[in-house]
């Protein structure tokens, strides 16, 4: 399913800025500053939440199957982002940008503890940033295609986990998984802006890597198990309404 939205996400955006490309104009001038607001939908398209592994929880043999971020929480997160944009040519600008965004978790059956099913339910993924860039201008007048270059940092906040073996009635709440982290942030997005005045909307699509936060491993100390939370980078396909002044 995931697969099915990035390629249409992608062809739909491709086509946009096809059509438009041959309106030449002015899209920004150099000194000018513009603010944009764009916010939507991000879905995950890759990365490894946490490994897999093996070794013994109260005693008990204990096995841990690999998990995806898309497996651990839902694909309905949202993300907003806020940004200036300072003009350098006709067809270029700096951009600098704040960032917010939030997934929900589900629970889940991530392995099991002598042989019973044992459910994780980890906390929701949320993280603020900044990052900054280039935005490149293919077009202009009443349809302007763009290509934006991002890099910067994001805040993941703390994500415990809560674990439970329902057959045997255990439940280990809040235990660590990942610390509060800062991780880098990369991407790129390609839109199309609508309108000939000082205020455009359009739409855009694009990627995001952020990096894997900082493993807590106190909760798993003495288990065998302290390399589940060793990865944790994630990308996403994010696709936003924008508004651009």
């Amino acid at each position: 399913m995931t697969n099915r939205v990035f390629t249409a996400g992608v062809a739909v955006i491709a086509a946009i800025g096809l059509w438009a490309a041959p309106a030449f104009a002015q899209a920004v001038g150099s000194g000018q500053v513009s603010v944009t607001l764009k916010g939507g939908w991000q879905p995950t398209i890759g990365g490894v939440m946490h490994e897999g592994g093996s070794g013994s929880v109260l005693n008990l043999t204990t096995v841990v199957e690999e998990k995806k971020w898309g497996d651990t929480h839902e694909n309905n997160g949202f993300g907003f982002e806020g940004g200036i944009g300072f003009g350098v040519s006709d067809n270029a600008e700096i951009v600098a940008n704040f960032e917010y965004g939030q997934m929900g978790a589900k629970i889940l059956q991530v392995g099991t503890v002598a042989g019973l099913q044992l459910l994780a339910e980890f906390d929701d993924y949320k993280y603020w940033g900044l990052n900054g860039g280039a935005r490149f201008f293919f077009g202009g007048g009443g349809a302007a295609p763009y290509v934006t270059v991002l890099g910067g940092v994001r805040q993941v906040s703390e994500l415990p986990g809560t674990f439970s073996v329902p057959a045997a009635g255990v439940v280990l709440a809040d235990t660590p998984f990942f610390k509060e982290s800062w991780v880098p942030t990369f991407g790129a997005d390609l839109g199309v802006l609508f309108g000939a005045g000082r205020t455009k909307f359009g739409f855009e699509g694009g990627f995001r890597y952020a990096g894997g936060p900082e493993g807590d491993d106190s909760g798993f100390a003495g288990t065998g198990l302290e390399n589940l939370n060793d990865k944790g980078s994630r990308w996403s396909f994010p696709i936003s309404a924008v508004l651009r002044f």
